[in-house]
């Protein structure tokens, strides 16, 4: 029987209907709770892992996505000098599509060796250091080819810092679908998530508007924080029908006449800026 790991529980269901073994994916639930806690990742990785660990080969599947990238990094440093791993670089999102489907379209296995362990070390420690500077140098890695995913997450992960627009990537997408009338929470999280999105899913999409909202760069008719699949239906109901509308300092920021920045940016993007475009970075501290 074939042996799965992978970070969502969407991914796991369609891989289990290959007829495999895929580990219960709750363990990545840190991914969208806390998904800048480089010790949540870390312990989730384990939990998965050390569930599959009878099988004598173990497959990985993680998204393209940045997201799913971070967690086959933090898997891959899990695993010490263990054998019998395999990544398969899938170039779509597993979850939500049939099982056959993706096994078929899938790119053949690589042979998890020293090489790609020295390289996840190295790009999990770019990833939390103080400043983004080893994260975009990554891209002149010599073995970064190495997980074929990982250079446009890479890339990808680095357009979450504001530009020179003060905005994310993310943002600028979340304002210009207010701008074009997608006006309820509903509209907004119900748009077909990219395959490189950082702020896919509900909980994502919505912890990004509240930092807007809380900034005073998008109005709400009602509470948008606070989101969780746990709440009484009455209550997520209410909230994706909350409306939503642009300020007028949202107007200026999306009209590039004001900085978007603002406390709701943390971390990196607190003090760095990137140009998706050049890939600049710059610091503003």
């Amino acid at each position: 029987m074939r042996t799965f790991v992978t970070s969502t529980d969407t991914g796991a269901g369609c891989l289990k209907g290959s007829g495999g073994f895929a580990p219960p994916s709750r363990a990545w639930a840190a991914l969208a709770i806390a998904p800048d806690e480089p010790g949540a990742l870390l312990a989730a990785a384990k939990q998965s892992l050390d569930s599959a660990a009878a099988a004598g080969v173990v497959e990985l599947w993680f998204d393209p996505d940045p997201r799913g990238q971070v967690a086959l990094l933090a898997t891959l440093c899990s695993l010490r000098d263990e054998p019998g791993f395999t990544v398969v670089p899938v170039p779509f999102p597993i979850g939500w599509q049939w099982a056959p489907r993706v096994l078929r379209k899938a790119p053949p296995p690589i042979a998890v060796d020293a090489t790609h362990l020295v390289f996840a070390a190295g790009a999990w420690a770019a990833r939390w250091a103080e400043t983004p500077e080893a994260w975009q140098a990554l891209a002149n890695h010599p073995d970064s080819a190495c997980l074929p995913r990982f250079p446009a997450a890479r890339t990808r992960f680095l357009a979450e810092l504001p530009d020179r627009s003060g905005l994310s990537a993310t943002e600028r997408g979340t304002l210009a679908r207010i701008a074009r009338g997608k006006r309820s929470v509903h509209d907004l999280v119900s748009v077909r998530s990219h395959a490189m999105d950082v702020a896919s899913g509900t909980e994502a999409r919505l912890a990004v508007l509240a930092g807007l909202v809380a900034d005073g760069i998008v109005t709400a008719s009602g509470p948008v924080d606070g989101w969780s699949w746990t709440l009484p239906p009455s209550d997520r109901e209410a909230r994706l029908a909350t409306r939503l509308g642009l300020t007028s300092a949202g107007r200026r920021v999306l009209a590039g006449r004001s900085d978007g920045s603002g406390p709701r940016h943390r971390g990196w993007a607190a003090s760095w800026r990137f140009d998706p475009a050049s890939e600049a970075l710059w610091s503003v501290s």
